[in-house]
């Protein structure tokens, strides 16, 4: 039985991860005895390139935001807040009150809860997209349910009153994914819905459900709605309700103000996230085709009848797409008539640009910031705005100012972070440091270091997180059969930002040249090495797991040879060296356990999940997955057993106890393709993590 007790859990495990030598990197140079903080005077994050458009702050003082909706006739912009909480600032006094309070009324598990908002154009009320699951304690019964419901608005717009709470539609879901999310009422006056798959694993649409499409009601012809009489399905066939279909996840779609097309982000599942012009009685191709491709071979991919998406993008670039609108402001002509999207993993923002024949997505915020963009909001101008779903704060889109170009030196040795007589050997003011557990990269061996400006100190969070002070930078170098092949700087710039570049080394050793995108190489052995792009860093080091990933205390408290005769704990010898702003008690101090060590089973296989998948399977990552593998997350919060369909198996959890076959997690790590998990940066399956996590599987005997 796996789910213990976390606190003793914890307990048996600090020995464990202090006993433990971290690894030696076997390709570290020689170092000089470490006794002290040494300056750093050369390696620290460039200036970011300009943008083409700037994020000014609007609104701020919400808790992760995912709706906005803006009415000007009332001086009145109205925000859903996740936890379930409807919030207003009144744009005459600039305060924010609350609307209305659900929270304890809606669903707190993962990324459940309020969802959607819509306020009826010509009548006092409001409709709210919900998930009815109380907490995780009602779980893992199935179906879970959102629902649709609507409330009266009070004459001044500032209150929506519980006790008229009248429900409209409700949506049940096989499992906890792709949850129903935009409500939106059209130029006709009906009100659209957008429903997630519910994580089907089917062949084809089916017309008999509501999952996987988007909805169309008139909710003022009926009690609670009528059917709009030229719905495709309005006199039979399958569900009236259905305006177009063939989704996985349509979290975010809007009208065009000029031209009233309608405008989807669908979420992707293994490799792509498209955008779509949604039109009536048109299908979108999941399950059948993700993006432009297949996703169920198995099935023959019969296309007929299916329509093709105007843009797709790879997860090399991003892995969660938010739906934006058509611009129709008048702050950036150049903007005008572009369709704007974005990434809530990266935080980019995109415009569709080029032809019909030939779409281009261009970069808007290359400058930054790069929030965690949950959704898009219009104002009466026109003017468009992202709601970052992590700081709460509500940015309007802004033209770009000019500003300093970026510096990232074209070779490793102009970085400034390397010996630029020997980049093979790291600048003067750069400290290295090593991991408990390393993040899986095709059997490369590592080093790792990282700076942080003169006179700065790292601030260590309550969750061991290391909080890089602006202007650090983090340093990986990747080495493959003796050879230099790949080193990583990953940036923290001025305002909060992060960027993060690859250099390619040469053949003879003596640099490293900087890549302008993602490449493949195939290296002297015969192995395909995978070069990220600065986007797809980003794909893993999330901004839900503080970016720097390996720097946290849980990864760093165990023992590393500094030098000769110098062998000490990283925790305790960083802080007495002054780098960390607090000392830690390494004793009391989780950490995870090495994978070849004498640590239990479970807690060896919980410690390579955390190193290798919780920095998008946890809370706020964006996965839309009920996964957490955070390894101080209780075990009966984590989830690993609950559903997790995987292709050809639909009743396949996480984790099967006793079924590495039925196990998801297991059949992810084996996966060579697309559902290969982690997505990114790796062709060869770690046959030591999966022998580890397979063994922990068929060790367990039920997840209670």
């Amino acid at each position: 039985m796996w789910l213990v007790v976390l606190a003793a859990a914890v307990s048996a495990l600090v020995g464990v991860g202090c006993e433990e030598k971290i690894p030696k990197d076997t390709t570290a140079p020689a170092a000089a005895r470490f006794d002290a903080r040494v300056s750093n005077t050369t390696c620290s994050a460039p200036p970011l390139p300009a943008g083409r458009v700037r994020l000014e702050p609007a609104f701020t003082g919400f808790y992760r935001p995912v709706a906005m909706v803006d009415r000007p006739e009332r001086g009145l912009v109205y925000v859903a807040e996740m936890p379930g909480r409807v919030k207003v600032f009144d744009r005459a006094t600039g305060q924010n009150s609350t609307v209305i309070d659900l929270v304890g009324k809606v669903g707190s598990y993962f990324e459940q809860g309020l969802l959607g908002l819509a306020i009826h154009p010509t009548k006092p009320y409001a409709y709210l997209t919900v998930e009815r699951d109380a907490d995780a304690s009602s779980l893992p019964d199935l179906p879970v349910r959102a629902e649709i419901i609507r409330f009266d608005i009070s004459a001044d717009g500032k209150t929506f009153d519980p006790a008229s709470e009248k429900l409209v539609l409700r949506v049940d879901r096989p499992t906890l994914l792709h949850y129903p999310g935009t409500l939106l009422f059209g130029r006709d006056g009906f009100l659209y819905i957008g429903v997630g798959d519910g994580g089907r694993d089917v062949a084809r649409f089916p017309t008999d459900s509501l999952l996987g499409s988007i909805l169309r009601v008139d909710v003022d012809g009926g009690s609670p709605y009528a059917i709009p009489p030229d719905n495709p399905f309005a006199k039979g066939g399958g569900r009236p309700e259905i305006y177009a279909a063939g989704f996985r996840n349509p979290w975010r779609f809007s009208f065009d103000r000029e031209t009233g097309d309608m405008w989807a982000g669908d979420v992707g599942a293994e490799a792509y996230e498209e955008v779509d012009r949604v039109e009536l009685g048109k299908n979108y191709g999941w399950p059948t085709v993700e993006g432009h491709t297949c996703a169920r071979p198995r099935d023959n991919c019969d296309r007929t009848g299916l329509t093709e998406p105007v843009f797709v993008y790879p997860h090399a670039e991003g892995a969660s797409i938010t739906g934006g609108y058509v611009y129709r402001g008048t702050s950036m002509p150049e903007l005008y008539g572009k369709y704007l999207f974005a990434d809530f993993v990266v935080g980019r923002i995109w415009a569709l640009e080029g032809t019909p024949d030939k779409p281009e997505a261009v970069l808007l915020n290359s400058g930054g910031p790069k929030p965690s963009i949950s959704s898009f909001g219009e104002d009466a101008q026109g003017e468009v705005y992202v709601l970052d779903w992590q700081s709460g704060t509500i940015y309007r889109l802004a033209p770009g100012e000019a500003q300093a170009a970026s510096s990232y030196a074209p070779l490793l040795s102009g970085t400034g972070c390397v010996d630029q007589a020997d980049p093979t050997k790291p600048a003067p003011g750069l400290v290295r440091y090593g991991v408990n557990v390393s993040l899986w990269s095709d059997g490369a061996d590592k080093q790792r270091f990282f700076a942080i400006p003169d006179g700065t100190r790292v601030d260590v969070d309550d969750a061991g997180d290391f909080q890089l002070p602006e202007g650090s930078v983090a340093m990986k170098t990747f080495t493959v059969g003796g050879k230099r092949v790949e080193t990583r700087l990953l940036f923290h710039h001025t305002g909060d930002e992060w960027s993060g570049v690859s250099y390619e080394w040469n053949d003879a050793q003596t640099d490293a040249v900087l890549l302008d995108t993602n490449k493949e190489k195939v290296l002297p052995n015969g192995q395909t090495w995978q070069f990220p792009s600065g986007a797809q860093c980003f794909v893993c080091h999330t901004k839900a797991a503080g970016r720097s990933l390996g720097l946290e205390a849980l990864q760093l408290n165990g023992t590393f040879d500094y030098g000769p005769t110098q062998r000490e704990n990283q925790l305790t010898k960083l802080a007495a060296l002054g780098y960390l702003s607090r000392t830690l008690d390494v004793v009391k101090e989780p950490a995870l356990p090495t994978l070849d060590g004498v640590a239990p089973i479970e807690s060896r296989a919980r410690a390579y999940l955390h190193a290798n998948c919780s920095m998008c399977h946890r809370e706020g990552a964006g996965t839309g997955a009920s996964l957490d593998f955070r390894f101080t997350v209780p075990s009966a919060a984590a989830g690993v057993c609950r559903p997790a369909p995987f292709t050809g198996l639909p009743d396949a959890q996480g984790v099967t106890p006793g079924d590495p076959a039925r196990s998801t997690v297991l059949l992810r790590m084996r996966s060579l393709n697309e559902k290969r998990m982690p997505p990114l940066g790796t062709n060869i399956v770690d046959e030591e993590g999966v022998g580890i996590v397979d063994a922990w599987v068929r060790s367990l005997s039920g997840c209670e």
